[in-house]
């Protein structure tokens, strides 16, 4: 991997039980990754969008890593996390936010708080300017 420049943008989406596959599909690569002494300047190059849509782990798994995986040894992996219903009493502690379809959306890191209270803003100011030209 000698050479390789450009950054790899990786975007992964799993539902229910998938969530949690894609999750640990993810923490896999990258630990295989920091693991190996070539790749370690590639890993670096390597970011991972993580969406999860109500991830439930099902009821085989007792594992505790699988059920509530942390991600704050992952810099290059950023997680969002969406809860539907389905789930809900599987939800791992943290900071939620509802949106008008009444999703649930944790919030993981601080620059996800930044982008949304940014997108906020920019909303608000777009409608502001259009109530003053009615």
């Amino acid at each position: 991997m000698a050479g390789f420049q450009k950054p790899i943008h990786i975007n992964v989406t799993g539902h229910s039980r998938g969530g949690v596959t894609a999750s640990e599909t993810v923490i896999r690569i990258c630990d295989w990754l920091n693991e190996q002494p070539e790749y370690k300047d590639f890993a670096k190059k390597v970011q991972f969008d993580l969406i999860l849509l109500d991830p439930v782990p099902g009821s085989d798994v007792t594992d505790s890593r699988r059920r509530n995986p942390d991600f704050r040894k992952y810099p290059n992996v950023n997680v969002t996390s969406y809860y539907r219903g389905s789930g809900i009493s599987e939800l791992p502690d943290g900071v939620y936010l509802s949106d008008e379809k009444r999703n649930l959306i944790r919030v993981t890191r601080y620059s996800q708080v930044d982008q949304i209270i940014n997108l906020v803003n920019q909303s608000s100011l777009k409608y502001s300017k259009r109530k003053e030209r009615e």
